[in-house]
C-alpha cells in the first residue's frame, strides 16, 4: 500500500501561470501514442499529414492544417474557413446518413483538433454550434452500448469505433463525462472476451476475422489509447501484434477466412494502422508489415487513418521478414496453416463463413496476388439460377456447430482439416441465425508445401423438396484457361475435379462451377453429393479418390502424390464409432487428431481400424521398396542449438515428408557433449553440460523403411552454454521511484482511533483527492484500526471516502462475518444487473445488500458516501448513496442491519479478503445520517460539521515518519540489482542483492530521476536499463494558507519573495531570498496545480 501526496486541482489557462512557471516544459515525459508529441521530419505520416492538408481536400486534413504544430499552414484564415465549410458539410452528411459513428466520429476529431488549438480564433459559438448539432447522434451511440442487444456490441470493429467516439464526447461534452466509463467498458470487453491467441479479434459467434475489421480495430483503439494512456489498450494493442504473422509476402491480410461478406481477398481496411501495433510491442514482422505498406500503399488511404499511426512510428524497431514459412495451428482462423516460400494453404473452420478453405500465391510486389484459390464449397441452390452466396434462400454459410465438430492435424510437413455444419442462407451480422434446412456438409483437406487436396459432400437430413440441389462452388482470381475443363490453370495454380457425381464444369469470369449429377428437386433423408478438387503450385495436381464406406458420414479419400507416400485420410461425422472399410492399414503410420492440430501416432498393425466420432484420422503408406533416403527441405534446423540454462542446449530438425515414416539422429562433435541416439521427435534438449562451453551438433534422419534409409548430416552449428541474460529483459518497475515516509501508523484526526499499516510503505506521489491519499495493491494492503470496532447495533451512521480505482473492493468493515452481523463498505462486483455494478454499496451478511447505481471503476477520482438514517429496524434498503455529492438509485436485497461489535475496523479489505485495488483517501465514520448538503459539501471539499464525526483517517502521512527516496524493481531469479540515479542530488546502489532501494537526506523541491538494470548472479550478463522514472520532494505551497493551491498563492509569494525578510519565502533555509528560492516555490505550485513534469 502507497501514502500519496498531492494538493487540489487549480485552473492552469490563465497566461500568468504559463510564465511564472513555464508548464509546457515537459517534453521527457513523451510517451508512444502521446498526442502531445512533436512529429520528427522522418515520421512518413507527417509527410502523408502534409500532402493531405495541402490538398486540402479532407476535413479532417483541413483541420490539421490550420491546427496542427508540425504544419505549414497552421493558423492560415483560409484554412480555417476551408476548414470550417467542410465540418459543416461533414456534420450534414453524418445527419443525412444517420451515423453514429464514422462520420459523425470524424467530425469530432475535427472538432476536438480545432478546440485544442489555442490560437484557434473562431467563434467559440461555432464549437458549440457544431457539438449541438452531433449530439443526438452521440447519444445514440452511447444507447447503442448500453441499452438492449445490437450486433455492434459484440463486433470489435465497432466497438473499437465506438469507444473512440464516446471518449471523445467525453472530453468534448461537458455532461457526457460518464461516456468515457462505457468507451473504457468496450475495451476491458475486448481485451477480455474477444481475443484469439494468435493475435487477432474474432467476430461475433467466435466467427474469424477480418483484415478489413483488423485495421480499423488498431486505428480506433490506438486513438482510445492516445486519448487516454490506458493500459488495457495497450496491452491489446500489443496482443493485435501477432496477428501480423498471418501476413503474407506482399503484406496482404488474408480474409478467406472472415465472415462471408467480407471474405473477399484484399488488403483490408486502413493501409497504415499496423505501425500502432508495431510500436507499442517491438515485433519486427509488424514493423515489416508497416513498412510494405508505407512504401507500396499509404497513398491509398483515405480520411483520417494515416492520423493515429503517425504517433506510434518507431525507426528504431529492426523490420523482420513477410511470410517467413510455417507448418501450424493458427488460432486467429480455428484450423491449419502451412506455407512455404509464396505459397499458403489455410483451412479455417469458423462460424459465419462459406467453407473458407484458401491457397494463395503472394508476389513479393504488394497489391499483386500469382494467383489464388479464395473458397471451394458446395452451398445448396434454391433454383438453377441462383448464385454462390445468393439472397433467395441459398444456403452456403457455416454456424457455431462446427466449432464442436471439427477436427486437424498438424504434422509439420503436412497439414489436414475436416468439420461439418448445416449450411445456413445468407445473412449478415445478425445474433439470431437464421435455422438448418435440412441439409449438412461435410469436408476433409490435405495440404502441403506443394498442393491442397480434399473432398466435400452434401447431404440431405431430411425430406425436402425446397431446393434445386447442391453444386460445387470454387472462387479463383483469374478466368480459368481452358475454361469448362475439369482440369484448368487460373493464374499460377493448377486445378483438377474429381468425382462420379461430377457432369460437368462452367465458368463465369473467375467463379468456377462443378455441376452434380442426379439433382432431383426433391430429395429424402441420406441422399448425398459430392466432389474432389486438388490445386498445385508449380507442379501438377494430386490424384484424389473417394472411398466408399458403408456409412456416408465416413467421408475417405485417397490422395496419391508422385515421389511421396500415399495418404489416405478419413473424418467421422457419424454420433458414433465407425469402421474404416476398403483401407489396409496394415504397415502404416497411423494419425489421429486430438486438439488443435495435436494428434497421436501409432503404427498400425491390424485391419480394419475404428474412428471415434468427430476423428480425423489419417494413414501414411510405409512402401517396403523404398530405396530412397529422406531428404530435409532446407537448412535441417527449425531451430538451431541454443542454450536454454546454464548446462542445457536444445535444438529442433526440421520435419521431412518422406514415403516412410522417420527417425532423427543428433551427433555432439563436443566431448562432454552427447548424442540422441535415433528418435521419432524432431526435437532434442542434451542436459548436464559445463557452464560456459561451446557445444557442436549436427543432425541426421532415416526412414523407418526395411532398407532405413539415411541422409547426410546437416550443416554443423554451435552453442554456448553460457547464462541467459536475467530476466525480465529490460529490467522493469515494480514500485517507481517516490517518496516514502517511514513508521507504520496512521493518524486518525478525529480522536485517538489511530491505524497501522500492514504490508506495504508510505508513498508520496503525486495523485491524491485531498494532500495525501492510500495506495492499495489488492493484494494484501491493507490498514488495521486496533481496538476500534465502528458504529455498532443499529445506530444511524455515515461512512465517506474518497477512491480511485478501476476493480471492485472493500473500502470500509467492521462487524462479524461469522455471524453476518457486519458493514461492508465496497465498490461492488457481483450484485445487481450487469450495467449496475461498480457502485457504493453495502453488504450485509451472505446475501443482504443495497447499493447505488452508479459505476465509480473509471480510474478517476469519485467522492462515495452511504448514509443510513435513524429508523428503528433499519434495513439495507433504508440506506442512501452518494457518488460526487449526488444521491443514486437504490437497488437492494433487504436485510436486518444489526452490527455486531469485538472485531476492527479496517480499511481496503474484508475479513482479509476482498482487499482494494487503487487509491483511497479522507476516510470517515460519523455516529449519525448527514444530510444531502453535507454529503454535497464533502463531495466538494468543503467543511461540515464535526459533530458526530467519531473516526476521521486524512491518509496523509505516518506519525512521525522520516522523508526518504524508495524504489522498487520488478524482480528476477538469481540477480543483483543497479539503481543508477540520473540526477546530481542522487546516489547510485551500486550492484544489491535485493530489488528495493531507499535513501534519507532529501531537501524541499529535490527531484530524483532513476533506471534500474539486473545481472545474472553466476555470470556478467546484464539487462537493459529500464525506463527512467522521476518522483519530487514538494514543499507546501499553500502559501496563503486558504487550503488550496492556487493563484492567489502565486501572487502572494511572488510579492513577499521581492521583500528582504528572509521568512517565510526563505525555503532553502539558506538566510536569504533568491532565485533558488523562487524555483523551490515555482516547482511547489506546479506539483500542487496538477501540472507535473513527473514521468
Amino acid at each position: 500500500m502507497i501514502l500519496c501526496k498531492k494538493s487540489p486541482f487549480a485552473p492552469m489557462h490563465l497566461l500568468l501561470a504559463l510564465w511564472a512557471i513555464n508548464i509546457f516544459s515537459n517534453s521527457a515525459n513523451a510517451w508512444l501514442g502521446d498526442p502531445n508529441t512533436i512529429m520528427s521530419a522522418d515520421n512518413p505520416y507527417l509527410a502523408r499529414a502534409k500532402k493531405e492538408a495541402g490538398d486540402k481536400d479532407i476535413a479532417f486534413w483541413t483541420c490539421w492544417g490550420y491546427a496542427a504544430p508540425e504544419s505549414l499552414y497552421r493558423g492560415n484564415s483560409t484554412y480555417l474557413n476551408t476548414a470550417k465549410t467542410q465540418l459543416n458539410t461533414l456534420i450534414n452528411d453524418a445527419i443525412a446518413a444517420n451515423e453514429r459513428i464514422w462520420r459523425t466520429y470524424e467530425a469530432l476529431e475535427c472538432v476536438y483538433m480545432l478546440s485544442r488549438y489555442p490560437g484557434y480564433t473562431a467563434s467559440i459559438s461555432d464549437i458549440t454550434n457544431w457539438l449541438g448539432r452531433l449530439e443526438y447522434y452521440i447519444d445514440w451511440a452511447y444507447e447503442d452500448m448500453t441499452e438492449g442487444v445490437t450486433w455492434e456490441q459484440y463486433a470489435p470493429n465497432a466497438m473499437s469505433q465506438y469507444a473512440a467516439t464516446l471518449k471523445l464526447a467525453s472530453m468534448l461534452y461537458s455532461d457526457k463525462q460518464h461516456y468515457a466509463i462505457v468507451a473504457q467498458d468496450l475495451i476491458e470487453d475486448m481485451y477480455q472476451n474477444f481475443k484469439l491467441s494468435s493475435g487477432a479479434l474474432n467476430y461475433v459467434d467466435n466467427s474469424s476475422p477480418s483484415a478489413l475489421y483488423h485495421a480499423f480495430e488498431l486505428t480506433f483503439i490506438g486513438r482510445y489509447y492516445m486519448l487516454t494512456h490506458d493500459f488495457v489498450a495497450h496491452d491489446l494493442i500489443i496482443h493485435m501484434a501477432g496477428y501480423c504473422h498471418d501476413m503474407l509476402r506482399n503484406g496482404y491480410g488474408e480474409s478467406s477466412t472472415a465472415p462471408h461478406w467480407k471474405r473477399y481477398w484484399s488488403i483490408g481496411g486502413p493501409i497504415s494502422p499496423f505501425d500502432i501495433s508495431a510500436g507499442l510491442s517491438k515485433d519486427p514482422v509488424a514493423r515489416a508489415v508497416a513498412a510494405s505498406r508505407i512504401s507500396g500503399g499509404m497513398a491509398r488511404d483515405f480520411r483520417f487513418y494515416a492520423y493515429t499511426p503517425m504517433y506510434f512510428y518507431d525507426n528504431t524497431i529492426p523490420t523482420g521478414s513477410l511470410g517467413s514459412d510455417l507448418c501450424r495451428y493458427n488460432y486467429n482462423i480455428g484450423g491449419p496453416q502451412i506455407r512455404k516460400n509464396n505459397f499458403q494453404i489455410m483451412m479455417p473452420t469458423m462460424p459465419r463463413c462459406e467453407t473458407g478453405i484458401g491457397a494463395s500465391v503472394a508476389s513479393t510486389t504488394y497489391n499483386v496476388w500469382n494467383g489464388y484459390m479464395e473458397t471451394a464449397n458446395i452451398p445448396i441452390l434454391k433454383s438453377s439460377s441462383s448464385t454462390a452466396n445468393s439472397t433467395d434462400g441459398t444456403l452456403f454459410v457455416t454456424w457455431p456447430e462446427s466449432l464442436q465438430k471439427k477436427s486437424s492435424i498438424v504434422q509439420g510437413t503436412w497439414v489436414v482439416g475436416a468439420d461439418a455444419f448445416s449450411p445456413r442462407k445468407h445473412f449478415y451480422g445478425e445474433l439470431t441465425p437464421p435455422v438448418a434446412d435440412k441439409w449438412s456438409v461435410a469436408q476433409i483437406w490435405f495440404g502441403d508445401k506443394d498442393g491442397l487436396s480434399g473432398w466435400i459432400m452434401a447431404k440431405a437430413t431430411a425430406a425436402t423438396s425446397s431446393f434445386y440441389g447442391p453444386r460445387g462452388y470454387i472462387k479463383v482470381n483469374t478466368s480459368p484457361s481452358p475454361s469448362n475443363s475439369l482440369n484448368f490453370t487460373a493464374g499460377s495454380l493448377n486445378y483438377a475435379i474429381y468425382g462420379s457425381n461430377v457432369g460437368s464444369v462452367t465458368s463465369s469470369g473467375s467463379s468456377v462451377w462443378v455441376n452434380l449429377t442426379g439433382l432431383k428437386g426433391a430429395y429424402v433423408s441420406g441422399d448425398n453429393y459430392s466432389y474432389g478438387l486438388s490445386c498445385a503450385y508449380g507442379a501438377s495436381p494430386y490424384l484424389v479418390e473417394y472411398i466408399n464406406q458403408s456409412n456416408n458420414d465416413v467421408v475417405a479419400v485417397r490422395i496419391t502424390r508422385s515421389g511421396k507416400a500415399d495418404i489416405v485420410m478419413a473424418y467421422n461425422n457419424a454420433s458414433t464409432s465407425q469402421v474404416l472399410t476398403n483401407v489396409n492399414t496394415v504397415s502404416t503410420q497411423i494419425y489421429r487428431s486430438l486438439n488443435n492440430g495435436e494428434y497421436a501416432a501409432e503404427q498400425g498393425t491390424v485391419n480394419p481400424i475404428i474412428i471415434s466420432p468427430r476423428e480425423t484420422v489419417v494413414i501414411v503408406s510405409l512402401l517396403a521398396g523404398d530405396a530412397q533416403p529422406p531428404q530435409f527441405i532446407g537448412s535441417g534446423w527449425v531451430v538451431q542449438p541454443h542454450a536454454i540454462e546454464n548446462t542445457t542446449i536444445s535444438m529442433q530438425a526440421e520435419a521431412v515428408d518422406n514415403q516412410s515414416n522417420v527417425e532423427y539422429y543428433f551427433n555432439c562433435l563436443t566431448p562432454g557433449g552427447h548424442d540422441s541416439g535415433w528418435q521419432s521427435s524432431g526435437i532434442y534438449e542434451d542436459t548436464g553440460l559445463n557452464p560456459e562451453t561451446s557445444y557442436t551438433y549436427r543432425v541426421k534422419v532415416r526412414d523407418t523403411s526395411s532398407n532405413q534409409n539415411e541422409s547426410v548430416y546437416t550443416e554443423e552449428k554451435s552453442a554456448f552454454t553460457g547464462f541467459l541474460i536475467p530476466s525480465p529483459d529490460p529490467a522493469l518497475w515494480h514500485v517507481p521511484p517516490h517518496i516514502s515516509t517511514s513508521g507504520s501508523e496512521v493518524e486518525d484526526s478525529a480522536g485517538s482511533n489511530h491505524g497501522f499499516l500492514t504490508n506495504g510503505t508510505i508513498v508520496q506521489i503525486a495523485d491524491s483527492a485531498i494532500q495525501g491519499s492510500a495506495q492499495f495493491d489488492g493484494i494484501d494492503d491493507y490498514i488495521d484500526i486496533p481496538d476500534y470496532y465502528g458504529v455498532a447495533a443499529k445506530t444511524s451512521r455515515t461512512c465517506s471516502a474518497w477512491v480511485k480505482t478501476s476493480q471492485a473492493g472493500t473500502i470500509l468493515s467492521w462487524g462479524d462475518p461469522a455471524t453476518g452481523n457486519d458493514w461492508r463498505f465496497i465498490i461492488q462486483a457481483s450484485y445487481g444487473l450487469v450495467s449496475q455494478k461498480g457502485g457504493p454499496c453495502i453488504k450485509v451478511g451472505a446475501v443482504g445488500y443495497s447499493a447505488g447505481i452508479a459505476d465509480v471503476r473509471d480510474n478517476q477520482w469519485h467522492h462515495v458516501a452511504v448514509v443510513l438514517p435513524s429508523v428503528a429496524t433499519p434495513y439495507t434498503t433504508h440506506i442512501n448513496y452518494y457518488v460526487d455529492g449526488v444521491k443514486k438509485t437504490l437497488i437492494a436485497s433487504p436485510a436486518a442491519i444489526n452490527t455486531a461489535t469485538g472485531h476492527n475496523v479496517k480499511i481496503g479489505t474484508y475479513n482479509n479478503a476482498d482487499y482494494f485495488n487503487g487509491l483511497i483517501d479522507d476516510v470517515r465514520i460519523y455516529n449519525r445520517s448527514l444530510s444531502d448538503a453535507e454529503i454535497a459539501t464533502l463531495a466538494a471539499k468543503g467543511i461540515v460539521s464535526s459533530t458526530g464525526l467519531v473516526a476521521h483517517w486524512n491518509l496523509d502521512e505516518m506519525i512521525g515518519g522520516e522523508e526518504i527516496v524508495s524504489m522498487t524493481a520488478a524482480s528476477g531469479s538469481q540477480v543483483q540489482y543497479y539503481f543508477e540515479s540520473q540526477t546530481e542530488n542522487g546516489i547510485d546502489s551500486g550492484w544489491i542483492d535485493e530489488p528495493a532501494f531507499a535513501f534519507n537526506s532529501i531537501l524541499p523541491g529535490d527531484k530524483f530521476t532513476y533506471r534500474v538494470k539486473l545481472r545474472s548472479t553466476q555470470s556478467l550478463f546484464e539487462t537493459q536499463w529500464s525506463d527512467p522514472k522521476s518522483c519530487y520532494v514538494s514543499p507546501e505551497a499553500d502559501f496563503d494558507e486558504d487550503g488550496d493551491v492556487d493563484l492567489d498563492d502565486l501572487f502572494e509569494f511572488t510579492e513577499k519573495w521581492l521583500d528582504t525578510n528572509p521568512s517565510p519565502q526563505n525555503l532553502d533555509g539558506q538566510g536569504n531570498v533568491d532565485m533558488v528560492d523562487f524555483s523551490l516555490f515555482s516547482k511547489s505550485w506546479r506539483w500542487n496545480t496538477n501540472e507535473l513534469y513527473l514521468d
